[in-house]
């Protein structure tokens, strides 16, 4: 599977993941909607995000 495809698969509510992750059962979900706070202290509003689950 490619980026674009795993992209794809995001946005259809999958979970992604691959062999040869650290972690066992480590995926990537979609998340929309976020806010974050950067180390400057800028306030970030993203409409999607990919994260890290593990």
């Amino acid at each position: 599977m490619n980026f674009g495809e795993a992209l794809e698969a995001l946005k259809h509510g999958k979970k992604v993941s691959r062999n040869g992750w650290n972690g066992k059962k480590q995926y990537i979900q979609l998340a929309k909607n976020i806010s974050y706070a950067t180390t400057d202290g800028d306030i970030v509003n993203a409409e999607l995000m990919v994260y890290n689950k593990t």
